[in-house]
């Protein structure tokens, strides 16, 4: 018993120790699922609706048990989406489409956010072309939200590996338990997060050239970006893209439905955001800036966008306040998210 008291003081002193001097790490992380339409994300609940017929996409909805449907009497602004439309760690009412929903000066509207986490492009198009656009109307509109990992190889996990070898199977189950609590219990502490944080850190390959680091030098942005030794590849993906946002397009112009790129910021395009770039993503590694590149896309093929950046510069040139969530290049927290909306606001 003396020895267990111990450890818990001696606990308790490191944790008081890292909320002092690594306050970086005293932020919300819990992270885990309560049941299909009920995830908590950094410690927000996010309740969500899935009409069975939309297969990847789910709505974000303010309660629980919540039912949702496309109006057929109203004009729809439907958002479509990964994370980023979710809204990922913010609250219902600091989403985007909710910010920007409750600021819109248009009367009989539905504004809708259709995601999925870690979807790009590719189930997007499926979604929107062969089933989402059964439920649009004339002069309804529709707003593709782009991310910069969008341009990426994105095989479907084949799940019968977990059958083919029970050891396999028990090696899944025991990481996802571990995960679980290390999600939903471990992220309350401080301490246990610096720990995490710099232990993750060894296995990275932080340092060297573009050549060296390989993949890890751009991550996720690798072929949006055209990283070097990747130039191939990303350009292959890139068209791959543009073939499919061209015939999208097309499926909802003969539909009359309006159709919009919002082209969401990540925080390696900002200037004082490195403290959130924790596998230090090296922009120096890009040959083509993907920025530049996709707004020649939509310019060329007549695709009207909203581009949020400029507003992101003009905050963080004003305030120099973070913009994202901690050590997350992708995801904005409720200040981006609030900018997105803005700019969103200025193009309605």
């Amino acid at each position: 018993m003396r020895y267990f008291l111990s450890f818990i003081i001696f606990f308790l002193v490191l944790e008081v120790c890292s909320r002092i001097f690594f306050k970086q790490f005293n932020y919300n992380s819990i992270f885990y699922q309560i049941d299909n339409n009920h995830r908590v994300i950094k410690g927000i609940d996010t309740f969500l609706y899935s009409d069975k017929t939309s297969d990847s996409f789910l709505y974000r909805v303010l309660e629980k048990d919540t039912e949702l449907k496309l109006s057929e009497d109203k004009k729809k602004i439907i958002f479509v989406g990964d994370s980023v439309t979710m809204g990922y760690g913010v609250e219902f009412k600091d989403a985007y489409f909710q910010k920007f929903f409750s600021n819109l000066d248009i009367e009989n509207t539905q504004v809708v956010s259709a995601s999925n986490l870690g979807i790009n492009f590719n189930p997007v198009y499926e979604m929107v072309s062969k089933k989402f656009v059964k439920k649009l109307t004339i002069d309804d509109t529709l707003i593709y939200q782009f991310n910069y990992n969008d341009i990426i190889p994105f095989d479907k996990i084949d799940q019968n590996f977990i059958n083919n070898s029970k050891s396999k199977y028990y090696k899944v189950k025991l990481f996802n338990y571990l995960q679980k609590i290390k999600f939903k219990y471990l992220n309350y502490s401080s301490f246990i997060k610096t720990l995490n944080h710099y232990a993750s850190l060894q296995f990275k390959n932080l340092k060297g050239s573009c050549e060296q680091r390989k993949i890890e030098s751009l991550g996720q942005y690798t072929y949006s970006y055209f990283s070097k030794g990747f130039e191939k590849e990303s350009q292959l993906m890139w068209n791959a893209f543009e073939k499919n946002l061209i015939q999208l397009k097309k499926i909802l112009d003969r539909k009359n439905i309006n159709f919009y790129v919002l082209i969401s910021p990540i925080s390696l395009q900002l200037k004082n955001h490195e403290s959130v770039n924790k596998l230090r993503r090296d922009m120096n590694c890009s040959t083509n800036n993907a920025h530049e590149y996709l707004k020649k896309i939509l310019i060329k093929n007549n695709i009207e966008y909203i581009d949020p950046i400029k507003n992101f510069i003009a905050s963080e040139n004003q305030d120099s306040k973070i913009l994202f969530h901690e050590f997350d290049t992708n995801h904005p927290n409720s200040l981006g998210h609030k900018l997105i909306a803005d700019a969103l606001l200025e193009k309605f």
